[in-house]
């Protein structure tokens, strides 16, 4: 087993330094970033999910980021073009972004190149920047640092840095000083006490590793590969170079450090070299996956998951994966939908203890490689998902008529390797799970768990209508009673009033505020009243209610009977002895008697 080293930041002293197991924790870092520790988990799974939800407002520029960092709950992409720092959440790969430079700052084009994480605060490694910008990880505040050795930064570059527990190391890319930064003052030193034989070239180095003993300077144009003892600034070159590989300029972009061997990563080199940290030996590895031919610009930095060394492509197109027991390789490049790899695609890496992450440089998005736990869609059969599906959105709300009492969910994984639960009842990829629905809110839970078992969780709220209502919740008259008492399923009534009631004011309620209502055929507005003019007799008055599907509708009847006028007729009018005349009729009046 291979092992990891821990600085002293993160718990472990230097000097006499202990070993952890890989399978414990391994440092995260690619010689462009430094992340300290991280878990070891090998890297499983084969999809490739990209992210680029990019901030509000945010200018991402034509070589966007140059590395990155983890901070064991965010990973931070450094600037090089792009308008502002941005910090990405690994779980939904939500963006965040930060601009609040410090004050006399002077940022340029091709600002940074790699971050240094101390276990608190990012540092910004400054390319053409004038400072070096520390960042806390917690409140995104920044404070830039100038103190230059000598008083002059030069036209001195940086690309990459390392942390030794205390100090923040810049690696020189372009000028000939290795510039210690202390973190608790900002106070710089310089060393270029190089190696007698040495030869810097013009680009001197790119990146450098913190083995937890030393620090490695990554040549890219220096003919040899530098130990520097942290403590004394004293350096050590070794150029045993392996059986036939020639180092030639912009060799190695970045460096992954295996607890035992330093990994260098070929940009323009023809092999990839393991270097023993004990012995300086150097073996190398150029049996590249079949049908891939290393070309110039292949690699820049490299990420360890505690089994394989994975090399991040810049112009190569192809993600490869190094047994760092074995120096297999293997090759990965089943790109995304939508996504073309070209060149100058990804610039350093970011591993987080379950997935490689490639930085963005001239590609349109952060890319992820390993087991997801996305899904790559979600539909269902009825009702419309709000907002409209996107793998890093987890909550969604619908809404479905009364009717649907059952909704089909379909969940599609980004990962095949994936498992997904609806409601806790394992479902199949891309097949629909049926789900009753009950009135009112009805919550959906799909789960989603990688085979290196991480999970995550989509939510859907699925609001189903209550039932089309006709009813009314009251109906009232301004005269009479009505009979029977009122109830919202009882349809037919009486009512009864005097002569002098000429009409009657009806008020119905609707138990559904969507519905609608009228009285004898003219609308009404629900608890208003309507005004029916009423005959002597009988009055038949009908109150419809049509619900809000403008379907559904129900009469309510009520026959208003108005008494007939009072009377002072006779109905008849007799005698004991003859006859009246004229005959009796109740509008006669007077009569006479006739003798018989």
């Amino acid at each position: 087993m291979t092992t990891g080293i821990i600085p002293v930041k993160f718990g472990v002293g230097i000097g006499d330094m202990s070993a952890v197991a890989a399978a414990v924790s391994i440092t995260g870092q690619d010689g462009i970033g430094y992340s300290g520790p991280i878990a070891a988990n090998e890297v499983v799974g084969t999809t490739f999910t990209g992210y680029q939800d990019w901030p509000s407002g945010f200018t991402r520029g034509f070589s966007a980021f140059a590395g990155g960092v983890y901070d064991g709950t965010n990973i931070w992409m450094i600037p090089y073009n792009a308008d502002r720092l941005i910090k990405v959440n690994p779980s939904t790969g939500e963006m965040t972004g930060y601009s609040n430079w410090p004050a006399d700052l002077t940022r340029g084009s091709d600002a940074f190149a790699g971050g240094v994480y101390d276990g608190t605060n990012i540092w910004l490694i400054p390319f053409s920047a004038n400072q070096v910008v520390k960042v806390n990880a917690t409140t995104g505040a920044m404070t830039g640092y100038s103190g230059w050795p000598n008083g002059l930064r030069g036209s001195d570059q940086f690309i990459g840095g390392a942390f030794d527990g205390t100090n923040i190391w810049l690696t020189p890319y372009s000028g000939s000083r290795l510039i210690k930064v202390d973190t608790m003052t900002g106070a710089m030193t310089s060393y270029n006490s190089w190696p007698s034989g040495t030869t810097l070239g013009s680009y001197p180095f790119y990146g450098s590793i913190f083995d937890g003993t030393s620090l490695w300077l990554i040549p890219s144009g220096a003919n040899r590969l530098i130990k520097v003892d942290p403590a004394t600034g004293d350096m050590t070159g070794f150029n045993n170079w392996p059986s036939g590989f020639t180092k030639g300029s912009d060799a190695f972009w970045g460096g992954v450090f295996d607890g035992t061997n330093i990994w260098l990563i070929p940009n323009n080199a023809t092999h990839v070299v393991k270097v023993n940290t004990a012995t300086g030996v150097m073996t190398g590895y150029n049996e590249w996956p079949s049908r891939f031919t290393k070309g110039s610009g292949a690699f820049a930095g490299g990420v360890y998951d505690g089994t394989n060394i994975w090399l991040v492509p810049l112009s190569a197109s192809i993600l490869v994966k190094i047994n760092a027991a074995t120096g297999e390789m293997t090759g990965f490049n089943n790109w995304p939908s939508g996504f073309t790899k070209g060149s100058n695609a990804f610039l350093g890496g970011v591993y987080d203890g379950e997935n490689v992450w490639m930085i963005p440089f001239y590609a349109d998005r952060l890319m992820k490689f390993g087991d997801s736990s996305d899904l790559s869609g979600l539909t269902l059969s009825a009702g419309i998902l709000s907002p409209t599906f996107s793998a890093g959105t987890t909550d969604y709300t619908a809404s479905v008529g009364n009717e649907v009492t059952n909704i089909d969910v379909t969940p599609s994984l980004a990962d095949a390797a994936a498992t997904v639960t609806v409601n806790g009842m394992l479902a199949t990829d891309g097949q629909p799970q049926s789900l009753a629905l009950n009135v009112g809110d009805n919550t959906v839970t799909i789960t989603i768990t990688t085979s290196n078992g991480h999970t995550k969780t989509y939510t859907v709220t699925v609001t189903r209508a209550a039932a089309a209502s006709a009813d009314l919740s009251s109906l009232m008259l301004s005269s009479g009673m009505l009979s029977p008492t009122f109830s919202a399923g009882t349809t037919d009534y009486t009512a009864s009033v005097s002569h002098e009631v000429t009409s009657v004011d009806v008020t119905p309620t609707a138990a559904d505020t969507g519905a609608t209502i009228t009285v004898n055929g003219a609308a009404v507005a629900s608890g208003q009243s309507q005004a029916t003019a009423l005959n002597v007799g009988d009055n038949a008055i009908t109150v419809q209610v049509t619900a809000k599907d403008g379907i559904t509708n129900k009469n309510y009847d009520v026959t208003v009977t108005r008494a007939t006028y009072g009377s002072a007729d006779l109905s008849g009018l007799g005698l004991s002895a003859g006859t009246l005349s004229p005959a009796f009729s109740a509008a006669t009046t007077n009569y006479g008697k006739r003798r018989e």
